[in-house]
């Protein structure tokens, strides 16, 4: 009898090793299959395209948990606006914030120098002029790397907006404020100017505290442009918020047809908060990327808008299979530096 109950158990751990191998194998193959396909989809705008190239960027949307002083990173929804979900302690350890696309609004950037009494900078360069409603939140008509982004002003003109022709690279502000020894939190929610926002950011982030940023994703070759900056920004930052936006209408959903990630992803773009790994004493990657779990353990006190339309955060899903290996490519690239 013992025997039989051996045999079974020794059946089913097989199986469930078989099992594994497989889902990892299948897994590593379809992302093989995927970066093949990178040039064909970079000109092709297909919904097989947009699939494939959305599972080749998210290991680099994975969610980490982090530890300041002993205790886990405490995060904080304020934006009246949206609901940009930022670590606390990267706004508290800036010494000014700088926010690119403001539009029609600067109230992410006005709650920030009310909250913290710090300066804020609001720049956006399709906007001639802005009146803010706080002494220490400054506005300038410029754009951060290029002007070649701009919308159309559905609010008042009805047109496209006109550039100011004013035109700045981070550095150049940062020396332009005598910013050098400071630390910046970077607000970033400039339409497709965010890769170029991206790129600035990545030059500078020694001076950078944290980003929360708007990722537009609206086309495969748009994925396929910013994987390799996602990639970069994990380099000196690590990812603490990840979101779409309120769903208020129907046809800004879409459904990603993909094992590998559950949610829906409204308009085409994802919220995005980080901290730099200079401000953290560890961290690592949150095993389960169930949003709903994890912001659920935050804490989080839900921001004006949810209040508004009682909503909850939208809910976003990465298949444990890309987390397992993202770990343990994480595990073999520490062991391979220490070797070297």
């Amino acid at each position: 009898m013992k025997n039989k109950i051996f045999c079974i158990i020794l059946g089913i751990l097989a199986i469930s090793v078989l099992y594994s191998v497989f889902i990892v194998s299948e897994y590593i193959i379809r992302q093989k299959q995927n970066e093949n396909m990178i040039e064909f989809c970079s000109q092709n705008n297909t919904e097989e395209c947009y699939t494939r190239m959305f599972e080749l960027m998210l290991p680099s949307l994975l969610l980490y948990n982090a530890r300041i002083n002993g205790n886990e990173l405490e995060l904080i929804a304020f934006d009246p606006d949206n609901v940009m979900i930022d670590s606390i302690d990267a706004l508290k350890k800036s010494d000014v914030l700088f926010g690119y696309g403001i539009y029609h609004s600067a109230a992410y950037e006005e709650k920030y120098s009310e909250l913290f009494n710090k300066y804020s900078y609001a720049f956006d360069c399709g906007v001639p002029s802005f009146i803010t409603n706080s002494t220490k939140c400054l506005f300038f008509s410029e754009c951060i790397a290029s002007d070649k982004f701009l919308i159309w002003d559905h609010l008042y003109t009805r047109e496209m907006q006109i550039s100011s022709g004013k035109v700045h690279t981070l550095r150049q502000k940062i020396d332009q404020l005598a910013l050098n020894n400071k630390k910046i939190f970077v607000k970033i929610d400039a339409n497709l100017a965010d890769a170029i926002a991206l790129k600035e950011v990545i030059k500078n982030a020694k001076n950078i505290s944290g980003i929360t940023m708007t990722l537009h994703i609206d086309t495969p070759n748009a994925i396929i442009e910013r994987i390799p900056l996602l990639e970069a920004i994990n380099k000196d930052f690590i990812l603490i918020s990840r979101h779409t936006i309120f769903n208020f209408d129907n046809h800004q959903t879409k459904i990603i047809n993909s094992k590998y990630y559950r949610g829906i992803l409204n308009s085409k773009l994802f919220f995005l908060s980080y901290i730099n790994k200079d401000l953290i004493d560890d961290y690592n990657i949150y095993l389960n990327q169930n949003t709903d779990k994890y912001y659920k353990n935050k804490n989080i006190e839900k921001s004006d808008i949810q209040k508004k339309y009682r909503r909850d955060i939208p809910y976003s899903d990465i298949h444990i299979i890309v987390t397992l290996s993202k770990k343990i490519k994480e595990i073999s690239n520490k062991k391979l530096k220490g070797l070297s």
